[in-house]
């Protein structure tokens, strides 16, 4: 019927046409008012493909958006709290967040940012190959990975000096601190200097 089939508080719910972005909506018609915000689409309550969804809101976020999700872009809008699979383009991790987080830029790769660890690519044991050579792989081998941990691990590790030889229990935290300040890790190295210097 045409809008002369209707006083302006009628409770009819009519079908409307966007001045906007051109979306078709339905809407009761003594709730319109000129000029209101009554389009879903432009309020992103509803998603018009092609012109509201999230590849065309957000492009840059196209590069990340993995195929392992199980609908496409289109179908979301930037506001969802949908919590998607996203691919880092740096270093290839997949991780999870939320559309509208990633959609506002406030997340990072977990695994650039070191928060996870991604095995080949920011474990301990890919960071610190030279490390590795002091790691007792026998000893460990039930208790930690190298290439599941991160540098903040603090779970006490074995490690065999290559100075004296002895094995001795450290954390790669703390291991990689003794490192930094150029600071002997092994327990019996630094026990045999302290007794070194009681003599002379």
């Amino acid at each position: 019927d045409p809008m002369s089939s209707y006083m302006q508080n009628s409770w009819h719910r009519a079908l409307w046409i966007c001045s906007v972005c051109g979306g078709e909506y339905s809407s009761i018609i003594r709730e319109r008012e000129k000029d209101d915000d009554a389009c879903p689409y432009c309020r992103m309550k509803k998603i018009l493909p092609g012109i509201n969804s999230l590849e065309i809101t957000n492009p840059e976020l196209m590069s990340r958006w993995s195929s392992n999700n199980e609908e496409p872009m289109s179908h979301y809008l930037n506001n969802s709290c949908y919590r998607a699979l996203w691919k880092c383009p740096d270093c290839g991790g997949e991780y999870i967040s939320s559309i509208r987080d990633m959609a506002t830029g406030n997340v990072d790769c977990v695994y650039c940012s070191m928060k996870e660890v991604l095995p080949g690519v920011n474990s301990f044991a890919v960071l610190h190959p030279d490390l590795m050579n002091e790691w007792n792989h026998l000893d460990n081998y039930l208790l930690c990975d190298p290439d599941q941990i991160l540098d903040n691990c603090i779970t006490p590790v074995c490690w065999t000096c290559p100075v004296c030889a002895h094995d001795y229990k450290c954390s790669p935290k703390q291991r990689i601190l003794y490192q930094k300040r150029n600071m002997d890790a092994c327990t019996f190295c630094k026990g045999l200097r302290r007794k070194e210097r009681h003599y002379i």
